[in-house]
């Protein structure tokens, strides 16, 4: 299509409004990761940008508007790549409680509506700031302006760029057995999508066994989900550590294995030795200081044979301090004065 008689006039209002599309895409961004923030939902860094003039004059071009500025609803847009196919929806629960929705444009192309369609898979929520922002100063110009917020996975984002990279949006792009073979790989990543999901589910629901069946999950072996299952055991109170399912604790594992803890009930068993009520330190604890002071509490020779020596190690002061107070074991002289630090966390 040719170009259209108001493109002139339509570049000169995006200039016009270009200072308040960056507070825009300033204000969105800030909303979005604070409300985020306290979902713990893992996500790659959230993205907000404003269209660039020539992209926004080719999409009015070729969606033929009338009105471009009012037309265009991604002026602003926000992505967001999350790692499980079960993060979308709750995600998009989060969006709509920060913004205003405009239903009628937002699309899911998550959501198949026949049996034989694979491809590009997003949820696309149109938003504004909202009415109820209107009488705060900072963002009173800028509420009824729309943008888009996009929400997928990792994979779904994969396929998207190869999609876009590829020129394979068309279903006429390829010869028949290559569009085939193309639709193939698409509807195996949506399998994959959905079984790393149901893992992810299981490996809560398997945690949850450990906490109930008590005695009879001592024998299981020890895994990252069975030591947070565990650790939340010896938060009841809020003395034990915060937990943090992001964090990677494979070095727990090897640490714990070194010092010959093999199973959940031998977990258990050294866990229980701490004495959480005596120490204020317990609530500055991670699951990892947590776990390697429970480890020095109860042999502080083999600990640090094993363990510190191996890995290099160092003590925290305040650590060593509690240890000295509460091991019933000998402490006094199995560490050298290179092995504490007051700074370092263990």
């Amino acid at each position: 299509m040719g170009k259209l008689p108001q493109n002139e006039s339509f570049a000169a209002e995006l200039r016009t409004i270009a200072p308040k599309l960056k507070r825009l895409e300033a204000s969105v961004a800030a909303i979005i990761r604070d409300g985020l923030s306290g979902s713990n939902i893992a996500t790659l860094p959230i993205s907000v940008r404003v269209k660039e003039l020539e992209s926004a004059i080719e999409k009015a071009n070729a969606k033929s508007y009338r009105n471009p500025i009012a037309e265009t609803t991604d002026l602003v847009g926000c992505r967001i790549i999350c790692y499980l196919d079960s993060d979308v929806s709750t995600i998009e629960s989060i969006i709509k409680s920060l913004f205003h929705i405009d239903n009628a444009n937002s699309s899911n192309k998550r959501d198949s509506r026949t049996v034989n369609t694979v491809g590009y898979r997003s949820l696309h929520l149109i938003c504004t700031l909202g009415s109820k922002r209107n009488d705060l100063p900072e963002y009173s110009d800028i509420c009824e302006i729309k943008f888009e917020v996009q929400i997928r996975t990792v994979l779904e984002h994969a396929w998207a760029e190869i999609e876009h990279k590829q020129n394979y949006k068309s279903r006429k792009s390829l010869p028949p057995e290559l569009q085939r073979r193309l639709n193939i790989i698409s509807g195996t990543l949506e399998l994959v999508d959905r079984e790393l999901s149901n893992i992810a589910l299981e490996a809560l629901q398997y945690q949850g066994m450990l906490i109930e069946q008590g005695v009879e999950s001592e024998q299981e072996p020890i895994s990252v989900a069975a030591v947070l299952a565990v650790v939340e055991t010896f938060n009841a109170d809020g003395l034990g550590p915060s937990l943090d399912r992001n964090l990677k604790y494979d070095d727990v594992l090897e640490n714990l294995e070194r010092f010959g803890i093999h199973s959940v009930g031998d977990l258990k068993s050294l866990l229980s030795q701490v004495p959480l009520e005596k120490s204020n330190i317990a609530k500055k604890w991670s699951v990892r200081g947590f776990i390697h002071t429970a480890m020095a509490l109860s042999d502080l020779k083999k600990f640090k044979e094993r363990i510190m020596d191996a890995t290099g190690m160092q003590m925290p002061s305040r650590v060593y301090k509690f240890i000295q107070e509460n091991s019933r074991g000998i402490v006094d002289g199995i560490l050298e004065p290179r092995d504490i630090d007051s700074d370092t966390e263990l």
